[in-house]
């Protein structure tokens, strides 16, 4: 498995760019809007992917386009999917992105938490909410990094 990383953007206006590269190697480039509340139901997939094996799947809007992120996991290897569509509809054309990442929970999920971690310690609650205009989820990431710590 190679080396998985996502780094967040600076929130602005309702907006934040976000980067997953594979090693080296830029996979996923998105700008996305606060629409959809991505951030607390990206720590609610990450929980339920350490949790469990139910599919959770995380929505990116970029109006109009959609990035849906599929996190399933089996025994001990997490499956990353992710779908770019042209629009709410979901119908996936010929040229539109996908991407898979495999492999342990520690390698697909945790470098979204330390993303996560990371943009948390940037701006106070305050602030991010003015940037992002939504709440960044702290009560369910503490929860997430607790559950964690009990996971080693």
């Amino acid at each position: 498995m190679s080396k998985l990383k996502v780094k967040f953007d600076e929130p602005e206006h309702g907006w934040i760019g976000f980067i997953i590269k594979d090693d080296d190697d830029e996979r996923i480039n998105c700008s996305a809007s606060h629409i959809f509340n991505s951030f607390e139901r990206l720590v609610i997939a990450l929980r339920m992917t350490l949790d469990s094996q139910i599919e959770s799947k995380v929505i990116w809007f970029e109006e109009p386009y959609e990035l849906e992120m599929s996190f399933a996991r089996r025994d001990d290897l997490v499956r990353l999917e992710i779908r770019s569509y042209p629009d709410s509809r979901h119908v996936q054309k010929s040229e539109d992105q996908t991407e898979i990442f495999c492999g342990t929970y520690n390698e697909i999920c945790l470098p979204f938490w330390r993303a996560l971690r990371e943009l948390q310690g940037q701006f106070s609650e305050s602030e991010f909410k003015t940037r992002w205009r939504e709440e960044f989820p702290t009560r369910e990431l503490d929860l997430l990094t607790q559950a964690l710590g009990k996971s080693k």
